[in-house]
């Protein structure tokens, strides 16, 4: 059954790789090409003019099969005469085949640079026009409509000789067949690169006067170098290149490039490429030899003629192939490939994108409890890192030290919005191994929650907890960081060994009183600063929320439960409001334990989120369920039971007290319902203003520590 090309690709798990063959030879003006989610073009069908006719499919590269003449035979090592050579990036054997081709009356098609940056094909028997034509284009190259120019120019008899990459002439080949006027080069490349990243490049080089031109590889200049000429007559060499070492590295090309069919079936009369390794060969000097590669009797021909001019060429027997980039088999994506598009996405320049991502650099490492199964835990870090993201910072998550066999920790158990792979850092069994990630980070955070809580971990993971792996010369900072409780929960010498480490931080922060109160004692002072999802953009929140799939009722309280005797009682609170409750345990809960009131697991922070913020109100033990409660505007009241500072509820006194909220901080349901607390109007543009001024003290504190004030 015809079908058409989009269709085709999707059922052979293929990519488009932008050639605009199947655009050339639809003729019912179906199928155009469109910028996908990561700046690559891509066909698409507009399937209320398709016929299904099946002829775009039949001329894509991708798709259509390889003609069984293409076979590689014959392997030379050419270089031009040294007139020549000396203009050329390589050996010269491009201008002494197109000059073959001109001294045949017929016409050259190649890729010139438009306006000295833009590369597209051209069409021409005009040899400066051709001269342009020398030299590799780092560059996207767009074919346009010069399949019809080319059918046009062989239908009244002209000789063409096209160069251009290999997917390229297969398309050719496949709209105009193997005509007998038509000779063929294809290019030894390392894939197409990303138009997107590319325009972004030209616009970053061009932001202070325009350019004129661009020369990939300058005759004289460590390969992978460019030199850029100004409207002005000025120029600047950009010696090895960001852009060209992306593209030579697989980081910014085409997906489909990656499954390159015609490293070996070469569709092309003869390839042209760069000889590795032609110091080896006998009568050349190194670095200015050509390898060409006969893959026809039309090519043998073309190979014939070229010799005759050649000042060196030699038949030679097969290289290793493996040697050139663009010649390997085991092509594949650079890891850091969607790294490096959402770099682009999220507005960083290019240079630092492909220097972060060829390296693997980030801005600020971040450890602690990110991956606590705990909600509010996980949130605290989720904020952490958005807020990071939002300052155009780039954030590594760093676990504790462990022996593991994964390469890396998994995301957070309850976070069904994973961080991306490339974000976490990965396990590290001891401190000399997690002292590398110095080489990479200059700034390096210990987050919220009760990370400085030695009853709930061990020393190690206590110690990695307060940087101990990073170096002196690095920046160190904690923020909103807690103990839980206003002691040391460990022996003396492990307090000791823990004061000292805290000492060492640049910059130190703490979420309440009573830690603040600690750090002094310890031989530290520490700032007091509200927690990050308090820091955060709402809006992450909200994303979350509406990633949920989970149902609640139209009207219903939020109840939060970490601890069920806080909630002995709690009927009276919804007899009171005239509406019952859903009550999400704890993510660490006991959900066998029998109590006397139903919980719901509801599985994931998105489905917490959602609950928490469509409930009509909240009532929780949890710092974090008060929290969201405030940032989305909800009525609330805080069960403390009998907890004292000492138990941890200091943050949450702190918090409120800070926000003209103390009321609604409550020991039982009884005193909830008796207090009319249940009733009582929060003034949230008065508390938000509140807020907003601890936002913009802790923001300030922040950019302060990251030098970014």
């Amino acid at each position: 059954m015809a079908s058409n090309v989009v269709r085709e690709l999707i059922g052979n798990r293929k990519l488009c790789i932008s050639c605009r063959a199947c655009e050339n030879v639809c003729g019912e003006s179906a199928i155009s090409l469109a910028t996908d989610n990561v700046g690559f073009l891509r066909s698409s069908v507009d399937e209320s003019r398709c016929t299904e006719c099946g002829r775009c499919a039949e001329v894509c590269p991708v798709l259509s099969p390889l003609p069984e003449s293409k076979r590689r035979r014959d392997y030379y090592a050419f270089r031009a005469s040294a007139e020549v050579a000396s203009t050329s990036s390589s050996g010269g054997a491009f201008p002494i085949l197109a000059d073959w081709m001109l001294a045949r009356g017929g016409c050259v098609c190649g890729v010139i640079l438009e306006d000295g940056v833009n590369a597209v094909y051209a069409l021409t028997d005009d040899r400066d026009t051709v001269l342009k034509m020398r030299g590799p284009k780092y560059a996207p190259s767009d074919m346009g409509h010069i399949y019809g120019e080319i059918k046009k120019k062989l239908d009244e008899g002209r000789e063409v000789l096209f160069v251009g990459m290999p997917c390229h002439v297969h398309a050719l080949l496949n709209i105009v067949g193997d005509h007998p006027h038509l000779f063929t080069a294809d290019i030894v490349c390392t894939g197409q690169p990303s138009p997107m990243i590319y325009q972004k490049y030209i616009e970053e080089l061009s932001a202070e006067k325009p350019i004129t031109n661009l020369d990939f590889n300058p005759r004289g200049q460590p390969k992978g170098s460019v030199a850029i000429m100004y409207a002005d007559g000025s120029f600047r060499m950009s010696v090895y290149d960001p852009f060209v070492r992306a593209c030579n590295a697989s980081l910014i090309i085409n997906q489909g490039c990656a499954a390159c069919r015609f490293i070996d079936d070469r569709p092309g009369d003869i390839t042209l490429g760069d000889l590795a390794g032609s110091d080896k060969v006998a009568g050349s000097a190194a670095g200015t030899i050509s390898l060409v590669m006969v893959n026809s009797q039309k090519g043998a021909a073309m190979a014939f003629d070229m010799n005759d001019a050649a000042d060196f060429a030699e038949r030679i027997p097969k290289p290793n192939l493996e040697e050139n980039p663009g010649l390997k088999h085991e092509r594949r994506l650079h890891l850091a490939w969607i790294r490096m598009v959402h770099f682009i996405q999220r507005g960083h320049p290019v240079a630092k994108s492909i220097s972060y991502c060829l390296r693997w650099k980030f801005d600020v490492g971040i450890t602690g409890f990110w991956r606590v199964r705990n909600f509010g835990g996980e949130l605290t870090y989720y904020a952490l890192y958005h807020t990071m993201i939002d300052m155009g910072l780039e954030p590594l998550m760093i676990e504790s030290r462990r022996a593991s066999k994964r390469n890396a920790p998994p995301s957070p158990p309850l976070l069904a919005t994973k961080y991306p792979f490339y974000n976490i850092a990965k396990w590290y069994a001891k401190k000399e191994d997690q002292e590398e990630l110095n080489d990479r980070i200059d700034n390096f955070i210990v987050g919220s929650d009760q990370v400085w809580n030695r009853k709930f971990i061990t020393q190690d993971i206590l110690e990695c907890y307060t940087l101990d792996f990073v170096h002196d010369d690095k920046n160190k900072i904690a923020i909103a960081s807690s103990f839980g409780t206003d002691r040391f929960e460990g022996t003396e010498e492990e307090k000791e060994s823990f004061a000292a480490l805290l000492r060492r931080i640049d910059h130190l922060s703490v979420r309440e009183n009573s830690a603040a109160e600690l750090c002094r004692e310890l031989g530290a002072e520490a700032d007091i600063l509200i927690d990050p999802v308090m820091i955060c953009d709402v809006k992450h929140f909200e994303a979350l929320s509406e990633a949920s799939n989970a149902r609640y009722p139209l009207q219903f309280a939020f109840n939060y439960m970490m601890h069920p005797v806080n909630f002995e009682g709690m009927e009276k609170i919804y007899d009171e409001l005239g509406y019952g409750p859903v009550t999400a345990g704890n993510a660490s809960s006991n959900f066998n334990e029998r109590i006397d009131y139903p919980r719901t697991s509801v599985g994931t922070v998105e489905n917490w989120m959602k609950g928490l913020r469509s409930s009509s109100f909240v009532v929780t033990d949890s710092f974090h369920g008060t929290v969201f409660s405030v940032l989305f505007r909800k009525p609330f009241v805080t069960l403390i039971g009998e907890w004292d500072e000492g138990s941890g509820v200091g943050r949450i006194t702190t918090l409120l007290k800070t926000l003209g909220l103390e009321e609604r901080i409550c020991r039982t349901p009884q005193e909830a319902v008796e207090s009319g607390v249940l009733f009582a109007p929060i003034d949230y543009d008065e508390v938000h203003r509140k807020l907003d001024k601890e936002r913009e003290i802790a923001m300030a504190w922040v950019k302060n520590a990251l030098n970014l004030a």
